[in-house]
């Protein structure tokens, strides 16, 4: 049967921000797991991202976001969920919080021409903007 390494646990996220929720599984078992909201598949898109390691990223919060979040593990004849946990959307307050990095890149190796995901998920108030540089030399969008 898989193990989770880590499950989502009930958190908040305010109006825009971004947030993360766990869900770690051995990396062979990565391609087997997927989310569900309130118990119905999880449509994933550019603001709804399942990193490299099973966890889920949201990013740019909506009201719609929230609910009860799980993951699960569909393996060849067995299937095994995650804790469930709640996601509560907070109203943007308007006061200056930290920056914190939820997310960060690891070095990551692939072969030539293979796609790569580098996630960098960061929180915070103003809402941060992330740039990325190469060496000292700044990407374009």
């Amino acid at each position: 049967m898989p193990r989770f390494a880590s499950q989502p646990s009930p958190t908040t996220v305010h109006l825009g921000n971004n947030q993360v929720m766990a869900c770690e599984v051995n990396s062979d078992l990565v391609p087997f797991t997927r989310w569900e909201k309130d118990r119905l598949p999880l449509e994933l898109s550019t603001r709804l991202v399942q990193l490299p390691s099973g966890a889920l990223a949201i990013s740019n919060a909506s009201e719609a976001d929230a609910g009860l979040y799980r993951c699960l593990v569909e393996n060849v004849g067995s299937s095994k969920y995650s804790d469930e946990a709640q996601l509560q959307v907070l109203p943007e307050t308007g006061e200056e919080s930290k920056l914190e990095f939820l997310v960060q890149p690891v070095p990551v190796s692939k072969a030539v021409g293979a796609s790569v995901l580098l996630p960098c998920l960061v929180t915070g108030y103003p809402v941060p903007h992330v740039r990325w540089m190469v060496g000292d030399k700044l990407l374009e969008e």
